[in-house]
C-alpha cells in the first residue's frame, strides 16, 4: 500500500494499491495544509485500519506549488522516511508526458502577479521554464492552441486539463513512471527562496 500526498495547492491524501490503483482518495480545498493535513492521514489509515508497518512507501508532489503547503508535506514524509518508508517524488508538469502527452504546455500561478511556464517536446528533446506576468500570458501561448495543462488551478480563458485530473485518472501510468524514475527529487519553488522572499519596493 502506498501513501499519496499532494499539498502543492490545496490538499490531496490517496491510498494506492501496490499495483498503483486507488484504494481511496481525499481532495480538500483549503489554505490551511499544517492544521488540515496531519487529520486527514490519520482519519484514512483509521479507516481503512493500517499503520507505518502496512504501507510500502509514499508518493509526493513535490511542486511547483506553495513554499508553505510543500513544506508541511516534505517534514511528514521526512517523518515517514525514517520510519523505513521508501519516499517517491515528481513534478506536476511531469504527469502530461507520462499519460501519452508527448507536446505540451504546463501552467501554474506562481503569484506576485505572474504565470510559471513549462513547455515540452519529447519528438525533439526540448524543454524550457519560464516565468511571464499574468496578463502577458495570451501572447505567451499563441503558438499553444492544444495540449496545455495546469496543476490545480483555473485559466478560464483557456481551460486547461488540470494534472490533479490526470493522477486520479491514470494513476498505474504516473505512478509506474515514478517508480520507474526512482529518483527523490527536491521541492520545485516558482523561484530561488531569496527571489521568493524578497520585498517590493
Amino acid at each position: 500500500m502506498y501513501l499519496f500526498l499532494d499539498s502543492t495547492k490545496n490538499i490531496t491524501v490517496g491510498l494506492l494499491s501496490d499495483t498503483c490503483e486507488w484504494v481511496d482518495y481525499q481532495y480538500l480545498v483549503s489554505k490551511k495544509s499544517s492544521s488540515e493535513i496531519h487529520p486527514l492521514i490519520y482519519s484514512l489509515f483509521e479507516k481503512h485500519q493500517l499503520s507505518f508497518d502496512d504501507m510500502t512507501g509514499v508518493f509526493f508532489c513535490a511542486g511547483p506549488g506553495s513554499y508553505t503547503g510543500m513544506r508541511v508535506t516534505a517534514g511528514i514524509t521526512d517523518i515517514m522516511q525514517w520510519y523505513g518508508l521508501s519516499i517517491h517524488t515528481f513534478y506536476h508538469f511531469e504527469v502530461p508526458s507520462w499519460c501519452g502527452h508527448d507536446e505540451g504546455v504546463w501552467l501554474g500561478k506562481a503569484f506576485k502577479g505572474e504565470v510559471f511556464i513549462f513547455k515540452w517536446n519529447n519528438h525533439t528533446g526540448e524543454s524550457n521554464k519560464s516565468l511571464v506576468a499574468e496578463d502577458l500570458l495570451e501572447n505567451s501561448l499563441k503558438n499553444d492552441k492544444k495540449n496545455i495543462f495546469c496543476g490545480h488551478e483555473e485559466f478560464m480563458e483557456i481551460n486547461p486539463i488540470k494534472t490533479k485530473d490526470l493522477i486520479y485518472k491514470y494513476p498505474r501510468e504516473v505512478f509506474r513512471a515514478v517508480l520507474q524514475k526512482n529518483k527523490k527529487q527536491d521541492l520545485y519553488y516558482y523561484r530561488s527562496l531569496d527571489n521568493e522572499f524578497v520585498r517590493k519596493k
